[in-house]
């Protein structure tokens, strides 16, 4: 069930928070703990990975990558089946049939390899084979495939392409947030509104928050934010902003990745080496999944 509450009007309340005029310096750990540990860059780079994997496994052994090979002008001729071998790959329920086969070219003896599902001729039954008049050791028997996957396959890449738009987005909001800790200006933000959702995360409620803040101008700004760290808003409802006069680009910083703290000097400190490792995990399993992948046959 939602529960909203609405606070109408709130005292002014001075910033208890001090930073350094802009330009701050920002080290190095903090820049990729915020560039990194957003949520949608660590889904990104999980669905990326996995989706890279499944491509180069399935799309990258399937007819999508031979079928230029066949495009051009064929001509056919007899050849046999050699040997054939049973695969543990599957499409469609029936397993993926590897089929050697030989043919001749005049006296040039040729040999190539072709896939089938279910059933095969035996070995030694005469077939026809379809060769590119380009280049005749492209070949095929007819009526079999080039490839263990069929390239319909290819609809697996819709799930590296969802990856790459959460990766991006995630950098988007990790170069914002970095801009706004370097170059933003400070303002008390007061809470107005805070309504309930029906997400939950480490089993704590995901509220969604509305704020209020007055930007140097003397102009009100409204700012909207989700977290579940926040119990007893009603009660401490206030919340240092970072904003860009500019672009009016603005963000709470207790939601900014990491929830950064300033020192006595203004500058924010740097991030933990445990909180840094957790933000390289994703990408390296990514690369891990990706490296996997290729080992495949292509």
């Amino acid at each position: 069930m939602r529960t909203t509450a609405t606070v109408s009007t709130l005292p002014p309340v001075a910033n208890t928070l001090s930073l350094a005029s802009p330009p701050r310096s920002l080290p190095l750990s903090l820049r990729l703990r915020v560039a990194l540990g957003g949520f949608a860059t660590m889904i990104g780079w999980l669905v990326l990975g996995f989706g890279l994997l499944a491509s180069l496994i399935f799309v990258g052994q399937s007819e999508l990558m031979t079928a230029s090979r066949f495009d051009g002008p064929l001509r056919v001729t007899e050849g046999k089946i050699l040997r054939h071998e049973w695969t543990t790959m599957m499409v469609e329920g029936s397993y993926v049939v590897r089929v050697f086969f030989e043919y001749s070219l005049g006296d040039t003896p040729m040999q190539g390899v072709s896939y089938a599902r279910g059933t095969v001729p035996a070995d030694g039954s005469p077939v026809v084979v379809e060769y590119s008049a380009e280049d005749p050791r492209v070949a095929r028997i007819r009526g079999m495939n080039s490839a263990p996957f069929p390239a319909a396959v290819a609809f697996l890449l819709i799930v590296p392409g969802v990856g790459l738009l959460f990766l991006l987005y995630g950098l988007w909001r990790g170069h914002r947030h970095t801009y706004l800790l370097v170059h933003g200006l400070l303002a008390q933000g007061q809470l107005v509104e805070q309504t309930e959702t029906n997400v939950t995360i480490h089993n704590k409620r995901v509220y969604r928050l509305t704020f209020v803040f007055v930007d140097e101008q003397k102009r009100r700004h409204q700012i909207r934010a989700r977290s579940h760290r926040h119990q007893n808003l009603l009660e401490h409802s206030t919340e240092p902003v970072l904003y860009d006069p500019v672009s009016q680009a603005a963000v709470l910083l207790d939601t900014i990745p990491g929830s950064p703290s300033a020192g006595g000097n203004g500058c924010f400190e740097p991030a933990s080496m445990v909180e840094v490792l957790r933000v390289l995990v994703m990408p390296a399993v990514a690369g891990v999944l990706v490296w996997l992948g290729t080992w495949f046959p292509l």
